[in-house]
């Protein structure tokens, strides 16, 4: 069943991002890109969950990584997902094509120390400052091909501020990116799954708004379950 893509093995916290995608697309078909994808658990999570009609790009930029992305994706049998090969600088050319970009980026791996020890052993703070650097580019890379009002769902697998809550205050100073808290349990607007509560291994997460030049200030009223809630419902990007 495994290699037949029945199912995907993968920590609770990589997991969690099917519910960002439900939460994120309601019942609209969406334009996903999975920016740092392989090996391709959290693209698997994340098709299973979107409206039927979504069309989802999982990119990975080495290419031997690349392989085994495509392989789990071609197991996964969802249709409507495309496989690239590609640096991130590339999608800077498809300007506001995606509703939402999520970027699991290279970083520190403080989360995986508990079960790899060469995570431990190449740790060091020089280590952080090159991923900080490395994760910059990234999201300047990705920016422009972010709907305006569309998405961003940055998350590491790493605890360090630098690499988290510092890296979402420089998108919030560098793009006017606006922090939206998800429904769960938060840190100034940011998702923390720590592997001493959550038994996985560990993966802060952020969702940003990139500015709609609307405003987004139309708002409707939608039901889930039996609670009644308020979401912004922006007539210029048509995006909740």
């Amino acid at each position: 069943c495994l290699h037949g893509g029945a199912y995907y093995v993968q920590d609770a916290s990589s997991m969690f991002i099917a519910h960002v995608a439900k939460f994120l697309s309601g019942s609209r078909p969406m334009r996903w890109l999975d920016a740092c994808a392989a090996p391709g658990g959290k693209t698997t999570a994340v098709v299973s969950s979107l409206p039927q009609g979504s069309v989802v790009v999982a990119n990975e930029f080495v290419r031997t990584r690349a392989d085994i992305l495509a392989e789990n994706v071609a197991k996964w049998g969802y249709g409507d997902v495309r496989v690239t090969n590609r640096d991130t600088a590339w999608f800077g050319g498809f300007a506001g094509v995606f509703d939402i970009i999520a970027a699991d980026v290279p970083c520190s791996g403080e989360g995986m120390m508990r079960k790899d020890e060469e995570a431990v052993a190449q740790w060091s703070p020089k280590l952080i400052e090159t991923c900080v650097a490395r994760q910059q580019t990234i999201i300047s890379n990705l920016w422009n091909a972010l709907k305006p009002g569309g998405y961003m769902v940055y998350s590491t697998c790493t605890f360090n501020r630098q690499e988290n809550e510092e890296m979402v205050d420089w998108m919030r100073a560098k793009y006017g990116a606006v922090p939206r808290g998800f429904l769960w349990r938060l840190c100034a607007n940011r998702m923390i799954l720590m592997p001493d509560r959550e038994i996985s291994g560990g993966q802060p997460r952020a969702r940003l708004c990139r500015k709609c030049p609307a405003g987004c200030r139309r708002r409707r009223r939608w039901r889930s379950g039996r609670t009644k809630m308020w979401r912004w419902l922006c007539q210029h990007c048509r995006l909740l």
